[in-house]
């Protein structure tokens, strides 16, 4: 049958699956078969969907194609299993099927197909098989016009910037059971480095993410940002790079540091006046005291007389004020 006939697979289409005297009998039935592979999907329900499925592209009016979301569905069901090499087997073959498909599909299209796959690496725990494929057809045309594809690339490389102990699935069973040859590479330079402890002085530094990567992430952001503005995800990454957390908190803290420290010499300079007041009190006090001292020996000396017959009083001087008496 030419191309042009074929029947893309739509559901709930009301008027191809009516059974009037103008609709053939086996468009009905792909009509009805349809809307089940749909009912199926959205029930969870995928091995009665995969079955559904194998039927729809048996027939040559179907175009498949059109729905090629529902078997990578479909076909990711099965990877989803707990055996890993079950679930590595199935992905392979998720692999070769849109990879079949995007070399077979229109430009504006194969950047779909090409996102797929990158979704599939990363739901397996492979980051970074998945940076390699989207670095692979970046720069070609049509992928170099997908903000999206940046976007990931993007997310990816920030990911793999962050040190081991900080990434979130990074010792998933998937991860350490795939056989890729830069993923057993990264295991093994891990491993080695986990060997070796570093001197207590550097363990801080391997807590810091890589700055190549995080150089590389932001390059792919400000790509997205070229292609597609309102990449609010591009966006929030370029800031978080520029201005890490770490970074702010730090600053936060140097200035109440120097708050703190302002506080502190204020206040040492108002103790600092206080005691030169207090000092400069005593010294006036002293001052006056010895005034009085001096006061007093001036009194004192003017009692330095002779007898006075007429009193009767001893003759008081300052060297004998302890033996002064008076007769009687």
């Amino acid at each position: 049958m030419p191309p042009h006939h074929l029947i893309p697979l739509n559901p709930n289409d009301v008027n191809r699956g009516s059974t009037s005297s103008h609709t053939p009998i086996r468009r009905v039935y792909i009509q009805n078969l349809t809307d089940l592979l749909h009912a199926c999907l959205l029930r969870g329900d995928l091995d009665r969907a995969k079955r559904a499925w194998a039927i729809l592209i048996r027939c040559r009016e179907v175009d498949w194609k059109s729905r090629w979301n529902w078997g990578l569905l479909i076909l990711s069901h099965g990877s989803d299993s707990a055996q890993p090499t079950f679930a590595d087997y199935e992905g392979q073959d998720v692999e070769r099927w849109l990879g079949s498909l995007r070399i077979a599909a229109k430009n504006n299209e194969k950047p779909l197909f090409l996102h797929a796959v990158v979704l599939h690496l990363i739901k397996h725990g492979r980051y970074r098989q998945a940076l390699e494929e989207i670095s692979t057809y970046i720069n070609s045309y049509p992928y170099i016009l997908s903000s999206s594809l940046h976007t990931y690339a993007g997310l990816l490389s920030f990911y793999l910037a962050q040190p081991t102990s900080q990434r979130v699935g990074a010792t998933s069973s998937r991860e350490a059971t795939y056989d890729g040859t830069s993923d057993r590479i990264s295991q093994r330079d891990e491993s080695v480095s986990a060997a070796s402890s570093p001197p207590p002085e550097l363990k801080g530094m391997e807590e810091l993410p890589n700055p190549g990567m995080m150089r590389q992430a932001r390059g792919w952001f400000v790509k997205a940002l070229d292609i597609d503005p309102s990449d609010d995800v591009a966006k929030s990454f370029i800031k978080l790079i520029d201005n890490p957390v770490g970074a702010e908190q730090s600053d936060e803290e140097d200035e109440e540091d120097e708050d703190i420290k302002g506080v502190d010499d204020d206040d040492d300079e108002d103790e600092d006046e206080m005691m030169d007041s207090d000092s400069e009190g005593k010294s006036d006090e002293s001052d006056e005291d010895g005034e009085e001292d001096e006061d007093g020996s001036e009194k004192l000396e003017r009692f330095d007389l002779s007898d006075d017959p007429k009193r009767g009083l001893a003759v008081v001087t300052p060297d004998a004020l302890d033996a002064t008496t008076i007769p009687t």
